[in-house]
């Protein structure tokens, strides 16, 4: 494995973008930023983060979501995108 995308869903929120990554389904799995590249980036160190952890358990890592089933349930002020990591971080 040399790459892993998932999909996360940015919510917008005044001025902050908030990240969710359903396929880790935890309530750790959120983090937000002030503009995308900020918030991209702290999406990649959440994945890592939790990537890694799965890892120190030997946890196989979650299947990923279907896109298009992730969109059908966005409200109005949410978009989803993919994110990738290329392993070894």
């Amino acid at each position: 494995m040399n790459d892993i995308v998932y999909p996360i869903i940015l919510t917008y929120i005044d001025e902050r973008i908030f990240v969710e990554i359903p396929d880790f389904k935890t309530e750790k799995c959120a983090t937000y930023g002030n503009n995308v590249n900020d918030t991209i980036k702290k999406s990649k160190e959440l994945l890592k983060k939790l990537t890694l952890e799965h890892e120190d358990i030997e946890k196989k890592l979650p299947k990923r979501s279907n896109m298009k089933e992730i969109r059908k349930k966005l409200k109005k002020n949410q978009e989803a995108i993919y994110i990738s990591l290329w392993l070894p971080f």
